[in-house]
C-alpha cells in the first residue's frame, strides 16, 4: 500500500507538471496568434503602401487618348503638376478639320458627307481631300459674347457667315504636314444633292475666312 501510495503521488506530481506545461503551451500559442495576425496586418499595411506607390507611380506617366505632336509644351523636368494646370497640347492631325465660314447665300445645296477638295496655302503641290461634317445651326455673329441686335430703325443688311465644319480625310500619309491655323481654300462638290448636277467652288478669292483646325473627338 505504501508503494502504491508512493506511485499515486508521483503521477499526480507527473500530470501537474504535464497540465502546467499545457498551459504554458497554451499561452504561448495565443502569443503566436497574436503575432501572426500583427504580421498580417503589417503585411496589409505594406501591401497598401504599395498599391499606393504604384499609384503614384502610373501618375508620373501621361498617355494620350490618340496619336499626334505635342505642342506649347509649359513644363520642364522636375516641375510639380498640379490640378487644371494645362502642362502641354496634344494636336490629333488624324482628326484634322476645317472650319470654312461661307456666306450664308453659298449653304443652300451644303449637306453632311459631301466630298470637299481642299488647298492649303501652305502646301500647294497636295490636294487634300475632306468632307462636309456638320452645318453650323447659327451663324458667326450669334456665338459671338455680344451678337447683333438687328431689331432697329435703321437695319442695313448684311451677309452672314455660317461656320461649315470639313473633316479632313486624305491624304493619310500627308496628314501629318498640317498645323492647326493654316489658311485653307475649300472647294464643295454640291452634285449629289437632289440629282442635279450643281458644283459650288468659292475659288482662291474668296473670303470665307476658312482655318484649319483639330480637334480629339468626333
Amino acid at each position: 500500500m505504501q508503494d502504491d501510495q508512493a506511485t499515486l503521488r508521483v503521477a499526480q506530481a507527473t500530470l501537474a507538471a504535464r497540465q502546467a506545461s499545457v498551459e504554458s503551451a497554451k499561452r504561448r500559442l495565443s502569443a503566436d496568434q497574436a503575432s501572426i495576425d500583427s504580421a498580417k496586418a503589417n503585411r496589409d499595411a505594406a501591401q497598401a503602401d504599395i498599391d499606393y506607390a504604384q499609384s503614384q507611380l502610373e501618375k508620373t506617366r501621361i498617355v494620350a487618348r490618340r496619336d499626334g505632336v505635342v505642342g506649347n509644351l509649359t513644363v520642364e523636368p522636375g516641375d510639380l503638376a498640379q490640378p487644371s494646370l494645362t502642362l502641354m497640347q496634344l494636336v490629333p492631325v488624324q482628326t484634322a478639320y476645317v472650319v470654312a465660314n461661307y456666306k450664308e447665300t453659298q449653304i443652300e445645296r451644303m449637306r453632311v458627307g459631301q466630298p470637299v477638295s481642299l488647298e492649303v496655302d501652305a502646301y500647294p503641290d497636295i490636294e487634300f481631300k475632306g468632307k462636309v461634317d456638320s452645318v453650323a445651326p447659327a451663324t458667326g455673329t450669334q456665338f459671338s459674347l455680344l451678337p447683333q441686335d438687328n431689331a432697329t430703325g435703321n437695319f442695313n443688311k448684311i451677309v452672314q457667315r455660317v461656320p461649315v465644319k470639313i473633316r479632313v480625310t486624305g491624304p493619310e500619309e500627308q496628314l501629318w504636314r498640317l498645323q492647326s491655323g493654316l489658311s485653307v481654300v475649300p472647294s464643295v462638290d454640291t452634285r449629289e444633292v437632289d440629282g442635279q448636277a450643281i458644283y459650288f467652288d468659292p475659288g482662291p478669292h474668296l473670303d470665307d475666312g476658312s482655318d484649319l483646325a483639330v480637334d480629339d473627338k468626333s
